[in-house]
Formats: C-alpha cells, sequence, structure tokens
C-alpha cells in the first residue's frame, strides 16, 4: 500500500479504504501480523481523513429524487465518503480515542443519506 501510495498508483481515498479492509481480515486471524498492522484508531483517522468533504458540506439526500439536483463532483464525493465511512465503521469497536469514536458515529448517523 505505501508503495502504491509513494507511486501514485492509488489515491488516499483508496489507501485508507483498502487498509480498513486489509485490517480488517486479519486482525481477527490473531497471529503474529496483528502486532504491526495499524491500530483501529489509525485506520479510521486515515478513513476519516481521506473524506474529501467534511460533515457539515457534504451531500446528503433525503429523498432518492434530490439526485437530479445534485452535479457529478458532489455525488462522488458523498459516494466517497460513504465507501470510507463502511470501511472505518469496521474498526469502531476498538477505536481507543473517544472523540474519534464520537466523530466516526456522527459519520455513521449520516451515511444512509449519502449517495
Amino acid at each position: 500500500m505505501r508503495q502504491g501510495s509513494a507511486r501514485g498508483i492509488f489515491t488516499p481515498i483508496e489507501i485508507a479504504e483498502k487498509t480498513a479492509y486489509f485490517v480488517a481480515g486479519l486482525r481477527p486471524a490473531g497471529n503474529e501480523l496483528t502486532a504491526v498492522l495499524p491500530s483501529a484508531d489509525d485506520v479510521v483517522q486515515a478513513c476519516l481523513d481521506a473524506i474529501p468533504e467534511d460533515l457539515d458540506h457534504v451531500a446528503v439526500l433525503n429523498e432518492r429524487r434530490d439526485l437530479r439536483g445534485l452535479d457529478r463532483i458532489r455525488m462522488l464525493r458523498s459516494r466517497q465518503a460513504r465507501i470510507l465511512i463502511s470501511a472505518a465503521q469496521l474498526h469502531l469497536d476498538e477505536v481507543r480515542d473517544e472523540h474519534l469514536a464520537s466523530r466516526l458515529r456522527k459519520w455513521i448517523a449520516v451515511k444512509p443519506r449519502l449517495v
């Protein structure tokens, strides 16, 4: 992942999402690799940092017909936020930083209305 990022193969959004799913898949195995995996806090922070819009400005839908009023960029950013929140949500139970967990919970509450 680091090499892919350094070489510009993956975007920060892709790195955060792939890392979150990778770590979530390995952590339950309980093998020696878990000691070198990023913490849940680091994974969630990376996902939240990669969201291209802040919570107050992200495009949300109250009804599906609201899609007609969104331009392509706003729809894409909202979708990226939903994807990153889904990935981060896998780590919520392991997050130690309460402020970070609270931020994630706020995003989770909005997630059903994201594109």
